[in-house]
């Protein structure tokens, strides 16, 4: 893999200005083990959102969860509370 432009602030970067992302994998070809992540400590990883679904939040949300359940924290809230249909 190419390593980003030195000469391109990160935040341009991330808006996805000037530099080739078609030529890099998809998150699920990561995740399905298609493609293999970083190789060097000093490499970034980087998620393009451009369809704003969020599944990066649902997936650690989803770890801190789990981790949360394992050490015995948080509460239990009950889940009728995020089914209510709002009318404005």
């Amino acid at each position: 893999m190419d390593r980003l432009l030195p000469d391109r602030p990160l935040a341009q970067l991330q808006r996805g200005r000037g530099y080739p992302w078609h030529r890099y994998p998809e998150l699920a070809d990561l995740i399905a083990g298609r493609v293999s992540g970083r190789t060097e400590r000093q490499q970034l990883t980087m998620f393009m959102n451009n369809l704003g679904i969020g599944i990066q939040f649902a997936a650690l949300g989803g770890y801190a969860w789990r981790e949360a359940q394992a050490q015995g924290l948080g509460q239990d809230i009950p889940t009728d509370l995020f089914l209510e249909s709002l009318q404005p």
